[in-house]
């Protein structure tokens, strides 16, 4: 099965992240998923959004000293019919005067594009790349306070026990619940996991 990272977003209150995953023979079953969390997200995941800002400033022709108080908000990675991937991004500009920031979005480039047509600065791409990565470690449990259980033998045990309670696709059961008694908890299904 693979997953596609289609749209992160970030706000003070909320990290959001939307993913397509697919499965079968030819790949031709497409899954849509979104994960909001309160959770801060590691350190390294912020940093990767802040990768993005010089290669903004440059694409949208703006000095280096806008980039004082720029703040990418969402990046959105789109995939055309064609199989061409691109993207848009969109930062948030701390003004003086205002209650509210300034909205800025790159237009659209791809990745490859033919002839003389305008196409993502390197920069950018690299970037794209590690955000794919930080937002597969969020979506997989990696927060700001790290993976507490990273080489537990005892929390393997009880991570390979909730996968053997996950439904079975051709099962019939649709998903299974395991909460704390206080309405907290995961919902497994039989290609995803949501928190409850």
């Amino acid at each position: 099965m693979s997953l596609d990272i289609r749209k992160v977003k970030v706000s003070k209150s909320e990290t959001s992240i939307e993913w397509v995953t697919r499965e079968g023979v030819s790949q031709q079953t497409e899954h849509e998923h979104r994960l909001k969390s309160t959770e801060l997200a590691a350190p390294s995941f912020y940093t990767a959004l802040a990768r993005f800002i010089p290669p903004v400033l440059r694409l949208l022709e703006l000095p280096p000293a806008y980039g004082e108080g720029l703040q990418v908000s969402g990046v959105t990675f789109v995939v055309q019919d064609n199989g061409t991937h691109g993207l848009v991004v969109t930062c948030l500009k701390t003004l003086a005067d205002t209650n509210s920031p300034l909205v800025l979005n790159t237009p659209y480039l791809p990745e490859d594009a033919e002839g003389e047509a305008p196409i993502l600065p390197t920069a950018m791409v690299a970037a794209a790349k590690q955000l794919e990565q930080e937002a597969q470690a969020f979506i997989t449990g990696t927060r700001a306070q790290g993976d507490l259980f990273a080489g537990d033998k005892a929390a393997q045990k009880v991570r390979d026990a909730v996968e053997r309670l996950r439904p079975k696709k051709d099962s019939g059961i649709t998903s299974v619940e395991i909460t704390d008694g206080k309405g907290r908890g995961i919902r497994l299904m039989p290609t995803t996991t949501e928190r409850i």
